[in-house]
């Protein structure tokens, strides 16, 4: 019988780890950041929301959530995260807080309890963060929140006499760290929006059991629907989307019940809104929760499964790309795990926050289809790093003997060239710069007898 368990136990840590395995593709893990002076009841709901933040200097910062505090960390060195300050929420022991930002000025709110729409002026990092706005007059909880065009689109709330509209504008344009009411606006027959996506007037609005409402909000006060669509296949809780760059596909999540695909919509016609396709990753148990959009890839936040992304640039061939498991503890349908993800810094980091693990760093540059990964190859190079600051490292598997390296910006002018004479097997050759570099994306173009080897590399 001890034989016979002990055979179960290794069983289950094999398919534990060929899971994550499986799971993990394209991506690693540079560092994490966790708050050690509270443990809440369930040590799995801990953490919530994720945003980020690039400073003018170029600097990169996460904005995060828990259930007491809102965090802001320097990842610039995504090895060794750096906690630069973190305030307590209005509301504390709460699952829900959300942030985003607009010029240097993070706003947050939260779900739960009695609270706040907090404003927080970024221009002091990389020393300090400072609270400038913390009042329940104009906006007392929010589920979720949306910034576009100045204005500050606040979702499944309340106001301060305790109603509940459908969507709270606010006007940023004027006093960022004032805000003005612009509408408070309710839809008597889809009347809770969980969350929604803009771009510039229009809003995807993801309405639970109501499904897909699509609203002209060029005019706060006279706020029109513009399309709805709630019968589509494995439909549940709509729940989150985010729009392709092209503005013709939606890339939708349905959260309730568990297990649940994710969808990919047609909205480029909103008279005739169309159901594409369904996509999920290889763990039929998985449930997703906030899908982001970049270029052609979908970055999607999945509970127990991690970051997820794939390529959405053929609609009806969706493929998987990259993924990191940060919640390896299991791979079932609870609503544990990764809570959500944010992949638009330039750097290609990528920030997670997962549920009990809290903010977790990525390294995003390997995925395929971001510019980072190698454009093609005849020859076995390494070129690296990315980010570079003054030099550029070239190493090769073989000897190549006489080697060309050029250094191009984006608008493919030559900014460096240099010849070396004999390239040899395993040795490290280097490729200097001027360190006044501008910041960008420059491609690394090597020649030798053997063929042609080009790189993406980010100047930091």
């Amino acid at each position: 019988m001890k034989a016979f368990i002990t055979a179960l136990f290794v069983l289950a840590n094999f398919i534990q780890a060929y899971s994550q395995s499986n799971l993990n593709l394209n991506m690693t893990k540079l560092g994490t950041y966790s708050d050690s002076s509270f443990t809440p009841t369930n040590i799995d709901e801990k953490y919530n929301a994720v945003w980020g933040y690039t400073a003018p200097n170029g600097k990169e910062y996460g904005i995060f959530g828990s259930k007491n505090f809102t965090y802001f960390v320097d990842i610039t060195n995504g090895n060794n995260p750096r906690l630069v300050n973190k305030f307590a929420g209005a509301a504390q022991n709460v699952n829900w807080r959300e942030f985003k930002t607009y010029l240097n000025y993070a706003y947050g709110v939260n779900d739960g309890g009695n609270g706040s729409l907090q404003i927080f002026d970024l221009q002091y990092l990389p020393d300090s963060v400072v609270k400038v706005y913390d009042s329940n007059l104009l906006i007392k909880k929010g589920h979720t929140l949306y910034i576009e065009n100045g204005k500050l689109y606040n979702f499944g709330g309340t106001i301060n006499n305790n109603s509940a509209p459908t969507i709270t504008i606010l006007d940023l344009t004027v006093n960022p760290v004032n805000p003005t009411l612009l509408a408070n606006y309710t839809n008597p027959n889809a009347n809770y929006i969980h969350d929604g996506f803009l771009r510039n007037d229009t809003l995807y609005a993801f309405s639970g059991f109501s499904g897909l409402v699509i609203y002209d909000v060029s005019n706060p006060l006279q706020i029109d629907i513009i399309g709805e669509f709630a019968n589509y296949p494995f439909a549940g809780y709509c729940h989150s989307g985010w729009l392709t760059e092209d503005s013709k596909n939606l890339v939708m999540a349905d959260e309730v019940p568990t297990k649940l695909p994710m969808k990919i919509i047609d909205v480029s016609n909103l008279n005739n809104i169309t159901y594409l396709s369904s996509f999920r990753t290889p763990n039929l148990n998985s449930t997703p929760h906030n899908p982001h959009v970049k270029g052609k890839l979908a970055y999607i936040s999945y509970y127990q499964d991690g970051v997820q992304v794939f390529d959405v640039s053929d609609p009806l061939n969706v493929v998987r790309v990259a993924g990191y498991d940060t919640y390896p503890d299991g791979d079932g349908d609870f609503y544990y795990g990764c809570w959500g993800v944010y992949p638009f810094f330039s750097s290609g980091k990528i920030i997670a926050s997962d549920r009990k693990y809290g903010l977790v760093i990525l390294d995003g540059t390997k995925v395929p289809g971001t510019g980072f990964a190698q454009v093609n190859s005849n020859v076995d190079l390494e070129i690296y790093p990315s980010p570079f600051e003054d030099k550029i490292f070239i190493q090769s598997e073989n000897n190549l003997g006489k080697l060309k390296a050029t250094l191009l910006d984006s608008q493919g002018k030559v900014i460096a060239e240099q010849f070396f004479l004999n390239i040899l097997k395993g040795e490290k050759n280097i490729l200097f710069l001027n360190e006044n570099l501008s910041k960008g994306i420059y491609l690394v173009k090597v020649e030798s007898e053997a063929g042609v080897s080009t790189r993406k590399l980010l100047k930091n």
